[in-house]
């Protein structure tokens, strides 16, 4: 397993806010955004080491594949 994926996955199991749905659906979009950094080529990114950088290379991705608003500004 990828070290930030480990890591998100780590810090969902100590906070355990919202039900069920909600813990499933954050852990998948934690998950799909450590995987798109990956691709980006931060390789050895920690959770620690998360970077405005990094939030910022994200939203560039997402919006180079057109992703919808919503989907980038949840509300």
């Amino acid at each position: 397993m990828r070290q930030l994926n480990f890591d998100l996955k780590r810090l969902q199991e100590r906070h355990r806010e919202g039900g069920f749905v909600t813990r499933r659906d954050r852990s998948y979009a934690l998950a799909q955004a450590a995987n798109t950094l990956h691709d980006l080529g931060f390789k050895r990114l920690r959770a620690a080491g998360f970077r405005r950088k990094h939030a910022e290379a994200l939203v560039r991705e997402w919006q180079r594949r057109g992703l919808a608003t919503g989907t980038l500004n949840p509300s």
